[in-house]
């Protein structure tokens, strides 16, 4: 089948919410499962596409290096499952213009719709998962190609596409013709009952108020909860330095992905519950506040819209993530020396613990000067 992926067995079962993907994937041309990581994307389409009656899938896992040079790779993934598949698709895309954007814009089209006419001449159904779109979701071409495709899609192929973002498509304006559908976090997390589940599957049984605690401290995000259960307290190395496990996976999985800018906003805000622009531009010592918040959004990282554009709110853990690189930056030297840094020091260890807000915010300055 072409699925570098785990086998159901290995998995945590969701019966519900597989059985929702696989009537999305009966109904609607395209669709798309668009999380940060840990939230079981790619465990789901699994899950979906497993068992004895699921249609043949051609599963494309997308690489950095892909980015230009995509068509190869999705065609190759495609003839795992139907040999001669392809041709004219592979013709164009070696015929890449060197002209502007709007050229390669009009190539990239019209490559979607070769490839999705000779989608045509597959007679059976046929399901092409898409898997880490967002690697990709910066190269323009796979945008235009990926909606040159979409608007000729064989009523017998269905899209799939996973990743932390998605690259600019029309998906609105599908979804409002009933040809996409859209699974995000707030439909793959964990809810109280999955959560006893995952506990009993590792020899804990909790009661229902115990799995509501937990689901509230992760907001239902499935690998923080499987983590408690396994080795979440487990102390490993990483490139932070000594970490939990569940700690380490939350900033390989944010942390790690954004630029040194997103970074150091993060460290600045953290102090607030929530990103609001309105009044996040009332701090002198913050720039760009809107172009900060949108790159946030765009790169999947564990942040809530509550109003886009004017309001978000991050995950709880993930608020604490960014005083963790601070308190890193407080060196041997800046612990020592100074009397008054060893003080303040002491007091901006742990400067969540306290509703100051203006404490905390000046344990971050004090952290961004050492």
């Amino acid at each position: 089948r072409g699925m570098s992926v785990p086998t159901s067995g290995a998995l945590i079962p969701r019966p519900a919410l597989a059985a929702a993907l696989r009537i999305a994937l009966d109904r609607q041309a395209v669709i798309a499962l668009v999380a940060p990581g840990g939230y079981g994307k790619t465990s789901l389409a699994a899950l979906a596409l497993s068992g004895d009656e699921a249609p043949p899938t051609a599963w494309y896992t997308a690489q950095r290096w892909h980015a230009g040079e995509f068509v190869e790779p999705l065609v190759a993934a495609i003839r795992r499952e139907r040999p001669d598949f392809g041709r004219l698709s592979l013709a164009l895309a070696h015929r890449r213009p060197e002209g502007d954007d709007g050229e390669i814009a009009r190539w990239a089209q019209r490559l979607g719709a070769t490839f999705a006419a000779e989608l045509g001449h597959v007679e059976s159904r046929i399901v092409i998962v898409v898997e880490d779109v967002d690697l990709l979701a910066d190269d323009a071409a796979f945008a235009e190609f990926l909606t040159g495709t979409t608007r000729l899609l064989p009523d017998q192929v269905r899209l799939l596409l996973i990743g932390r973002r998605l690259p600019p498509l029309p998906l609105a304006e599908w979804i409002a013709q009933d040809r996409a559908q859209l699974f995000d976090s707030t439909d793959l997390r964990f809810d109280a009952d999955e959560i006893r589940e995952v506990a009993a599957r590792h020899g804990r049984s909790l009661n229902a108020d115990e799995a509501q605690k937990i689901e509230s401290d992760f907001e239902g995000w499935p690998a923080g909860v499987v983590l408690t259960f396994g080795a979440g307290n487990r102390i490993i190395p990483s490139a932070d330095g000594a970490l939990e496990v569940t700690h380490a996976l939350l900033l390989d999985a944010n942390l790690a992905t954004l630029d040194s800018a997103s970074v150091e906003f993060l460290e600045k805000t953290a102090v607030y519950e929530t990103l609001s622009k309105r009044v996040l531009e009332r701090d002198a010592s913050l720039d760009d506040v809107a172009i900060h918040l949108r790159a946030l959004e765009s790169q999947g990282v564990m942040l809530t819209a509550v109003r886009p554009g004017e309001v978000y709110r991050l995950h709880p853990l993930f608020r604490e993530a960014p005083r963790r690189f601070t308190w890193r930056r407080l060196t041997p030297s800046s612990r020592g020396g100074d009397p008054r840094n060893r003080r303040r020091v002491s007091r901006c260890a742990f400067p969540f613990r306290t509703r100051r807000r203006r404490r905390r915010a000046d344990c971050f300055s004090f952290a961004a000067r050492l």
